[in-house]
């Protein structure tokens, strides 16, 4: 079995990232509509669970109308911070480390809220699966260009954690040769051990 360099693995995660990419981008395309739907979809609920919706709702609306509305625009952002960061957040940290913490914590209900509502689709389920797959490339990789030895000991950490194996490492894990393909939109990839 050949070997790769840290380099050539990391060449090859970021080929088969951006085949991931287009094959997300692809079933997008299937559905103009989907992706800013869930996402404003997700925005909306992710600022319900938060407590800030109204004051979310304010501030877009504010965005809208003229620079002279400003003041009232950061007055609200402020109370949105305190409401979701707290009244301490507030009196001892700047204006931009405000909207960069209310941001994480944003994102962090919103990535959640987002995956439900993808997973309530079928162009939505493959794009989870295609994220997932993109989110392990590093370790398939790895996986794919090891010795038998790493391969079972995977397979028997991942039993024990109780981890799934995406389809990609699964074929990587069945298949006994040197290479592994893998249909995606009619597409294949190889990867050559």
């Amino acid at each position: 079995m050949s070997r790769l360099t840290v380099t050539e693995k990391e060449h090859w995660k970021e080929r088969i990232e951006r085949r991931v990419n287009r094959a997300i981008a692809t079933l997008e395309a299937q559905d103009l509509s989907l992706m800013p739907g869930i996402t404003a979809e997700a925005d909306r609920l992710a600022h319900d669970a938060l407590g800030t919706a109204e004051f979310h709702d304010k501030i877009e609306a504010l965005n809208a109308q003229l620079i002279t509305l400003k003041a009232e625009q950061e007055r609200l952002e402020r109370t949105m911070y305190a409401r979701a960061l707290g009244e301490l957040a507030l009196r001892t940290l700047h204006d931009y480390r405000l909207r960069d913490d209310f941001r994480v914590k944003h994102r962090r209900v919103k990535e959640p809220i987002e995956e439900r509502l993808l997973a309530q689709s079928p162009i939505g389920r493959e794009i989870l699966k295609l994220r997932a797959e993109k989110e392990t490339l590093l370790d398939t990789v790895w996986l794919a260009t090891s010795n038998t030895q790493i391969r079972e000991l995977w397979a028997k950490v991942s039993a024990v954690l109780g981890d799934e194996a995406t389809p990609l490492q699964q074929q990587i894990l069945d298949n006994d040769t040197t290479c592994v393909s893998y249909a995606l939109f009619s597409s294949t990839w190889t990867l050559s051990a």
